[in-house]
């Protein structure tokens, strides 16, 4: 790709609406350095269509300022894999808006380290529908600090199987006090 043979220079130079007209191959063709060199406003540009074309390494080439100016839209059109791969320090870059938007099967997908990346604000915007599509190996991953700020609205969305197959597990109901 020409794209790729640019310098970082010329990289800032593309206004938003030249980012925006990258094709999905010209923005997967930049390089970590180029990604890096994205302001907030080329950033936010991105298109959906752009974004959910990205691979796992296109998206970790993001840094987290670059990922927290991304506008929810953005967010939600991150494939289910992409967001799984997300580097802990790019979770915890994430707006409680835009944690809002991320997809059930996403959050489902997260490992311990990235459940434990998560803030309490983020946590405590996570809607019912998502907390209540986690398993109970999903919510025995979280911290009791992030347990403590749930809201009684988000614990009531837990399933009775979760409920009972965290009582049945040593060392979980310590999480529910």
């Amino acid at each position: 790709s020409q794209v790729a043979a640019l310098d970082l220079t010329q990289i800032t130079a593309f206004t938003a609406s030249q980012i925006a007209a990258f094709t999905d191959e010209n923005l997967s063709a930049l390089d970590a350095a180029q990604v890096a060199a994205l302001t907030t406003t080329q950033t936010k540009a991105i298109t959906a269509a752009q974004i959910d074309a990205l691979t796992a390494a296109d998206v970790a080439e993001f840094a987290e300022t670059q990922i927290a100016a991304m506008t929810t839209t953005q967010i939600g059109a991150l494939t289910d894999d992409n967001v799984a791969s997300l580097a802990d320090t790019q979770i915890a870059a994430l707006t409680t808006s835009q944690v809002s938007r991320l997809s059930t099967a996403a959050l489902m997908a997260f490992d311990a380290a990235q459940v434990a990346a998560m803030s309490t604000d983020q946590v405590h915007a996570l809607s019912t529908t998502q907390i209540g599509a986690l398993v109970s190996a999903d919510i025995a991953e979280f911290a009791d600090t992030q347990i403590a700020a749930m809201s009684t609205t988000q614990i009531q969305a837990w399933s009775t199987t979760v409920i009972s197959e965290l009582e049945v597990a040593p060392g979980t109901l310590g999480q529910l006090r």
